[in-house]
């Protein structure tokens, strides 16, 4: 099983706060770090739960042409990322 590690900071900077198979990166910062976090909505909707942070490491749980799985290792949710957004956010 191949382990990766996501950055939602890459993913963020480079495609914005949308995934496509849903999920919504939040960008906040204090004056130290910066934070980029997984969460299933706009973190403005009470209904936004935390799914991951940056920096998170996942085992990949299948991979096609369109998309990848991907569940964490930290917490065990799973995550689907497009290929295109993989492609940027993994780390190896």
């Amino acid at each position: 099983m191949e382990k990766v590690c996501v950055s939602f900071k890459e993913l963020y900077l480079e495609n914005g706060s949308d995934l496509r198979y849903g999920g919504y990166i939040d960008f906040y910062s204090d004056e130290d770090s910066e934070y980029y976090d997984l969460r299933t909505h706009d973190p403005d909707d009470t209904r936004s739960e935390l799914i991951a942070c940056d920096g998170e490491n996942y085992c990949i749980l299948a991979k096609d042409e369109e998309r990848v799985i991907l569940r964490s290792l930290e917490n065990g949710r799973t995550i689907f990322l497009s290929l295109d957004e993989f492609n940027i956010a993994v780390f190896r």
